[in-house]
């Protein structure tokens, strides 16, 4: 597959984002609204896995919080924030939640900050435009918890190759930006920090996640796995959604 192939393929799953956000642009996550900018992605595309993959992470989030102590803070960075949800609901989760949210589309940065807003977490969520963690406000912190919803397509796709924002969503060309995320994650990571990605190991690389996990130092495991029927250029596919956790590679 050429890379003018993949990203024609991912055209009609934009054109559908682009129509949900025009005829719904309020949407709801675990039971809270959220509003959704044009040209951001859109969860109602993949609803279910939406709300479990929120529901996951809230409850990791949960379980580390309980082994904190209490007047202990919990950091938590969301790379890739779309609307922000996800950084939202972990704020609300405790108010010893501080979140950092970023994403290299600055109108998902826009999104974010006003949904947090309209939750009354604008205090606790501060979101940044980053190419992953590039952005000198992250430069010197260290998280407790790491999450990235990975775009698991752009195996096909080579580096430099020139896609909207919202296309960004979906493919990560060569998978390049999850490489950066490995390699520079542990300078953002507290000792007894974790980090995570969710992935699909069916409709993403298997091969090339792997070359990138052994390439930057890491091993990983997966935390948890769900199946879901998925419509992807008028085929339905089983899709595999896996919450994956990365641990240092021991030599």
């Amino acid at each position: 597959m050429t890379a003018f192939n993949e990203v024609k393929e991912y055209v009609p799953i934009i054109d559908e984002m682009r129509s949900l956000a025009a005829k719904k642009p309020l949407t709801s996550v675990l039971g809270k609204n959220f509003l959704v900018y044009p040209e951001v992605f859109h969860p109602d595309f993949e609803f279910d896995m939406t709300q479990l993959r929120n529901r996951e992470i809230v409850e990791l989030v949960k379980g580390e919080l309980a082994k904190k102590g209490e007047e202990e803070s919990f950091d938590f960075l969301e790379v890739g924030c779309g609307a922000g949800y996800t950084s939202i609901l972990v704020a609300l989760a405790s108010q010893k939640c501080r979140v950092w949210a970023s994403d290299i589309n600055e109108t998902a940065v826009k999104n974010t900050t006003e949904n947090a807003k309209m939750h009354g977490v604008v205090a606790q969520v501060n979101a940044v435009t980053a190419d992953v963690f590039k952005n000198e406000k992250l430069v010197g912190k260290e998280f407790d918890l790491i999450y990235w919803n990975l775009p698991w397509a752009g195996q096909h796709t080579e580096p430099g190759v020139d896609l909207d924002p919202l296309m960004r969503s979906l493919l990560n060309p060569s998978y390049q930006g999850f490489r950066r995320y490995l390699l520079e994650a542990k300078n953002f990571l507290k000792k007894t920090g974790r980090i995570f990605v969710t992935f699909s190991f069916n409709i993403g690389s298997k091969e090339l996640f792997d070359r990138m996990v052994s390439e930057t130092g890491w091993s990983y495991k997966i935390y948890s796995k769900n199946n879901f029927i998925m419509e992807i250029a008028d085929e339905q596919q089983d899709v595999d959604v896996c919450l994956v956790e990365f641990v240092e590679r021991e030599d």
